[in-house]
C-alpha cells in the first residue's frame, strides 16, 4: 500500500471495564508472548497481548478450575466490542490495564479472595471425587488432611514429592486410560495340547473329583441306603428291632446318636466334593472349546452353598452345575432327618406288651428318596467332568498357583486400575475366553496362558516396564467407573485408607460381629437358665403333642423334639463355615499385610482353602496362624452340636402325681448327652467372640472370591514377568523359585509398589532388599501397609 492511499480515521476510545452477563457461551482467553525479535516497538502492550475469543459450548457441571496466570488476567481483562466480526478476532488488541477504580477492594489484590470462593464451592466435589484438581498453587491448599495413623497414604503421590497433577487441556471429552501407543501385533491363536514331555497335558482334577473317589462315595450312599432298607423291612416284620433298655444304655446310643454321626460323616465327605468343586468351576468353564465371557469376574472359587442355597449357575446359563450344588445343599437335612430315623413302641412280643426300638418307616423312606437323589446328582457330575475340562496343569490351590496362568495373558490391560474397584463385575469387560495353549500368528512356538482368540498380543504381557492399554468402551458404561477412571481420583484411592481397608464380608464387619456376639450370649444364657433352673429337663418337661405312634412309628412329638433341635444345630454348623472360610482365603493377605512382608511359604502357597477342617487345623497350628486354626476347628466341632441336639430328648412314662394308677407322658433329656452339648454350645459362643473379629489387616479393598478378584492385585507386579519365573512345570518347581532357596528367603508384600508401568499400585510384590530400599529411597512410603 502506497503513502498517496493512506488515510487517517479518529477511533472512539473509551476506559476498558469488566462487565459480568449471564451467558451460555463460554470465553477462552490466549496470550501470546511476542518476542523482541519479531516486535521492536517501543509501546508498552508490545510484551503481552490478549486475544479474546467466543465460542459455543453445552453447560457442564464439572468445571475445570482456572490457573493463577489465567486469574490475574481475567480480573484485568475487557470484553471485546460486540461489533468486532468474527474473521478479525485474530488481530492483537491492546491490553486494558485497570486503574485503582475498577477494584473491589482498591489497594488489595483480589486474586486471593477468588481463589478462595473457588476453593470452597469445590471442596465438595473434591471430597466426593466429582471434582478435577485445581493448577492453582499457592495459599489455599485444596488437600485435605486425613490422620493415617502412619500408614503413609498422605504422602505425596508422586516420587518426587510433586502433588500436582500434569496440566490438564481445556478439551471436553477426555481420555479416560492412559494415553496409548497402538501398533500392529500378532493375535493368538488356539493351538491343540503339543505332543511330548515339554509340554504337560491340561486335564488336571483334583483328586476327589476323579472317577474312582466319587464312585466310592456313591458306594458310601449305597450302603447307607442298604442300612436304611434292612431297618424298614426288619422293624416292619419281626416286631421293631431291639428291646428297649432305659435312657443313656448302648443302645439308646446306637439308635439316638450314631444314625448322626455316619450322616456327618458323608456329609463332610460332600463338602470336600463341593469346595473341589468350586475352585475348578472357573476353569471348567475356560477350559472348554466354548469360550466363557464372565468365568473370571462372576464364578466364586469360594463356596457359598451354606445357609442358603446357590442359585449363581443358573442365572448364569449352567443349569447342570446349579442343579449339583442345590442337591448339595439339601443334603444338609439328612442330618435332622437321621435323628428322627428311629423311635421307641410298645409291641406285642410273645403275647405280653414289650417297649422296643422301631424304624420309623415315613422318615427313613424319605432318606432313601435323598440318597438316590445325591448318587444320581454324583452320577451327573461324573458326566459332566469328563465332558469338561479343567484346562490345569496342577491344582489351583493358592494365590501363586495363578501366577503361570496369568503370565502370558493378553487380558492384563482389562485390570488396569482394578485393585481399587469395590466390585470388578462391572469394570471387567465380558470376553470370550479360553485357558489353555495358545500360538501368536507370526509364531508356531506354543505357550500356556488365559486369552482371548483373535485378539492382538499386548507389551504388558510379556515385557517387564512397558504397558500398552486398550481401551474398552464396555468398562465405561457406568457412571460411577466413568468417574473411578480418572487419574487423581486413582491416585487418591490409592492412599485412601478408607480404600484400602473397606471391604469384608457383611456377616464380619464390625456392626454385624457386635449383634452376633450380643445375640449368642443372651441365647445361651437363656439356654443355661432354662435347661438347670428347676431341673426342667432332668424332671421333663410337658410335650404338648401326640405322643402314641401311629402303625409305622411315627409320633408327632417325638420327631418334633428330634428334628427341630438337631436342624438349629445345623443351622449353628452352616453359619460358621462362612466364617471358616474367609479366615482360610483371607489369611495369606493378613501375613502380606505385614510391613516386613511375609515368606511364599507363609503367605503365597498357603492353601487353607483347599484343606479339609482337621488338616486345616493342624496345617494352621504349625504356621502358628492361631485363628485360623481357631476357625477351621470349630467348623468341625460344631457338628457334635445337631448330633447330641437330635438324640437328647425322649418321651418317658411317669406316675401321674394326682392319681397314682395313671401316668402321663413327658419329654425328659439324656443328662450326660445335654451336659455335653451345653459344653459345646459355651465353646461355639467363646469362640464367635473371641476368634471372628478380622482386624485390620484382614481388611481389603475389594472380595476375594473370583480369579478377577485376585488377578486385580497382581495384574502389575513384576512377578508376572520376571524371567526367574518362566518355564514352570510343576507346583513344587513354582514354590522353589518363590522361596528364593537355602540362604537367600524372599518376602512378599500386599501394599504400594511401582508396577511394571513405572507408576504406584495397590497389590502383591517382592519386598525389595535394604541396598536396594537405600538407594530408591522408597522403603518406608510404598512398601508393607
Amino acid at each position: 500500500m502506497s503513502d498517496d492511499n493512506a488515510t487517517v480515521k479518529a477511533v472512539k476510545s473509551e476506559k476498558p471495564k469488566l462487565l459480568h452477563s449471564p451467558s451460555k457461551q463460554s470465553l477462552a482467553v490466549t496470550t501470546d508472548e511476542q518476542s523482541s525479535s519479531e516486535h521492536s516497538t517501543n509501546s508498552p502492550s508490545d510484551k503481552t497481548q490478549i486475544t479474546a475469543i467466543r465460542h459455543e459450548s453445552p453447560p457442564s457441571k464439572e468445571t475445570t478450575p482456572p490457573s493463577e496466570k489465567e486469574l490475574s488476567q481475567m480480573s484485568s481483562i475487557s470484553r471485546p466490542p460486540p461489533t468486532a466480526k468474527s474473521h478479525y478476532s485474530n488481530i492483537h488488541k491492546p491490553r486494558a490495564v485497570p486503574s485503582e477504580d475498577d477494584r473491589i477492594t482498591p489497594g488489595i489484590d483480589d486474586t486471593p479472595f477468588i481463589r478462595f470462593g473457588l476453593n470452597q464451592l469445590t471442596i465438595d466435589e473434591e471430597i466426593t471425587g466429582h471434582g478435577r484438581y485445581s493448577s492453582v498453587d499457592g495459599d489455599f491448599d485444596v488437600e485435605r488432611g486425613i490422620h493415617d495413623s502412619g500408614l503413609g497414604y498422605n504422602r505425596p503421590t508422586s516420587l518426587t514429592g510433586d502433588r500436582r497433577p500434569p496440566p490438564r487441556r481445556h478439551s471436553r471429552v477426555q481420555d479416560k486410560r492412559p494415553v496409548t501407543r497402538r501398533h500392529k501385533a500378532p493375535v493368538f491363536v488356539a493351538a491343540d495340547p503339543p505332543k511330548g514331555q515339554k509340554h504337560p497335558h491340561l486335564d488336571y482334577m483334583p483328586y476327589v473329583l476323579r472317577p474312582l473317589p466319587l464312585l466310592l462315595f456313591i458306594f458310601a450312599c449305597l450302603l447307607m441306603m442298604a442300612a436304611l432298607i434292612f431297618c424298614n423291612v426288619q422293624s416292619s416284620q419281626h416286631n421293631g428291632l431291639w428291646d428297649y433298655d432305659g435312657v443313656g444304655g448302648g443302645r439308646y446310643f446306637v439308635f439316638q446318636y450314631l444314625p448322626q454321626m455316619i450322616g456327618v460323616l458323608i456329609l463332610l465327605w460332600l463338602y470336600g466334593i463341593q469346595s473341589s468343586l468350586y475352585r475348578c468351576m472357573p476353569f471348567l468353564f475356560l477350559g472348554t472349546r466354548r469360550p466363557s465371557e464372565t468365568a473370571l469376574q462372576d464364578v466364586s472359587m469360594l463356596p457359598k452353598n451354606f445357609v442358603l442355597p446357590d442359585l449363581s449357575h443358573f442365572r448364569r446359563g449352567k443349569p447342570l452345575f446349579g442343579l449339583c450344588i442345590l442337591v448339595f445343599w439339601v443334603m444338609n437335612f439328612t442330618i435332622p432327618l437321621l435323628a428322627a430315623a428311629f423311635q421307641t413302641k410298645v409291641l406285642n412280643v410273645d403275647g405280653r406288651g414289650t417297649w422296643r426300638w422301631t424304624a420309623v418307616e415315613g422318615v427313613n423312606w424319605t432318606l432313601m428318596v435323598l440318597y438316590i437323589l445325591l448318587i444320581l446328582t454324583i452320577t451327573l457330575l461324573l458326566v459332566l467332568l469328563r465332558r469338561y475340562h479343567t484346562g490345569l496343569i496342577w491344582d489351583p490351590v493358592s494365590c501363586a498357583d495363578l501366577i503361570p496362568i496369568f503370565q502370558k495373558s493378553n487380558l492384563i490391560s482389562d485390570y488396569w486400575q482394578s485393585e481399587v474397584r469395590p466390585s470388578l463385575q462391572l469394570h471387567i469387560p465380558p470376553r470370550k475366553l479360553r485357558l489353555g495353549y495358545w500360538t501368536l500368528s507370526n509364531s508356531n512356538s506354543p505357550f500356556y496362558a488365559i486369552a482371548e482368540e483373535n485378539s492382538p498380543q499386548t507389551r504388558s504381557s510379556f515385557e517387564a516396564g512397558t504397558t500398552i492399554e486398550k481401551t474398552s468402551p464396555k468398562s465405561a458404561i457406568v457412571p460411577e467407573t466413568q468417574r473411578q477412571s480418572r487419574p487423581e481420583s486413582y491416585l487418591r484411592d490409592l492412599h485412601s485408607p478408607f480404600v484400602r481397608y473397606r471391604w469384608a464380608p457383611w456377616f464380619l464387619r464390625d456392626s454385624a460381629v457386635v449383634a452376633w456376639s450380643v445375640a449368642a450370649v443372651v441365647l445361651l444364657v437363656a439356654f443355661i437358665v432354662v435347661s438347670f433352673v428347676h431341673n426342667a429337663v432332668r424332671d421333663g418337661f410337658d410335650p404338648r403333642l401326640s405322643t402314641a405312634p401311629n402303625s409305622s412309628a411315627f409320633s408327632p412329638s417325638n420327631f418334633f423334639y428330634s428334628f427341630l433341635p438337631a436342624l438349629l444345630g445345623m443351622f449353628l454348623v452352616l453359619a460358621w463355615h462362612p466364617i471358616d472360610i474367609y479366615f482360610r482365603a483371607v489369611e495369606p493377605f493378613a501375613n502380606l499385610a505385614w510391613q516386613q512382608g511375609a515368606s511364599a511359604r507363609r503367605s503365597l502357597l498357603l492353601r487353607y482353602s483347599s484343606l479339609p477342617p482337621f488338616l486345616a487345623t493342624f496345617a494352621a497350628l504349625r504356621n502358628h496362624h492361631y485363628k485360623v486354626a481357631i476357625t477351621s476347628f470349630i467348623s468341625l466341632l460344631s457338628f457334635t452340636i445337631p448330633i447330641l441336639a437330635g438324640g437328647v430328648f425322649s418321651a418317658l412314662t411317669f406316675p401321674s402325681p394326682s392319681d397314682s394308677h395313671h401316668s402321663v407322658i413327658r419329654i425328659v433329656a439324656h443328662m450326660p448327652g445335654y451336659v455335653a452339648l451345653t459344653v459345646f454350645l459355651a465353646i461355639y459362643v467363646i469362640a464367635m467372640l473371641t476368634s471372628i473379629w478380622p482386624t485390620r489387616r484382614r481388611y481389603l479393598p475389594h472380595g476375594i472370591y473370583t480369579l478377577a478378584d485376585i488377578l486385580s492385585f497382581m495384574y502389575q507386579s513384576p512377578l508376572l514377568t520376571e524371567q526367574g519365573m518362566r518355564g514352570l512345570k510343576s507346583r513344587r518347581d513354582l514354590a522353589e523359585r518363590l522361596e528364593g532357596g537355602r540362604g537367600r528367603e524372599q518376602k512378599y508384600v500386599f501394599g504400594l509398589f511401582l508396577g511394571r508401568d513405572g507408576k504406584e499400585h495397590l497389590g502383591i510384590d517382592r519386598v525389595e532388599n535394604e541396598v536396594e530400599r537405600e538407594r530408591t529411597g522408597s522403603g518406608e512410603g510404598l512398601m508393607g501397609r
